[in-house]
């Protein structure tokens, strides 16, 4: 009986505060609307990404990823100032036997392009 008793009071001042009930109803719409505007309105990321040492068939398929545009450079020296100078937005290098990505935005489909590649490779 005393659980009811204070329950009871409880939702009378929550009913009573007009504030309390607007910031319980009409903030989660509100956020739930900023945030429909941010995941619908937002356009598609391209990614230019520029590759040292790749050969030419792993260009050709990181090419195919359909948001993410290959640059070639002949050494890692222009792959940088491409990078510096706003060109490009990461750098893949190929040291040994392991490509090495040079931190950057990279698509979630160039990561799982790259997985397929690097099992492939070995």
């Amino acid at each position: 009986m005393r659980f009811l008793a204070i329950a009871n009071r409880v939702l009378k001042e929550l009913v009573r505060d007009k504030r309390t009930l607007a910031l319980m109803f009409l903030a989660p719409i509100l956020i739930l609307v900023l945030l429909s505007f941010i995941f619908n309105n937002s356009g598609t990321t391209n990614v230019n990404v520029a590759t040292v040492g790749i050969s030419h068939e792993l260009n050709k398929d990181l090419d195919a990823v359909e948001q993410v545009k290959i640059h070639q450079y002949s050494s890692e020296k222009y792959a940088k100032s491409a990078l510096k100078d706003e060109k490009i937005d990461a750098i893949l290098k190929k040291k040994l036997a392991r490509i090495i990505v040079l931190p950057m935005l990279i698509l979630i489909q160039l990561k799982q392009l790259l997985l397929k590649l690097h099992l492939k490779m070995q």
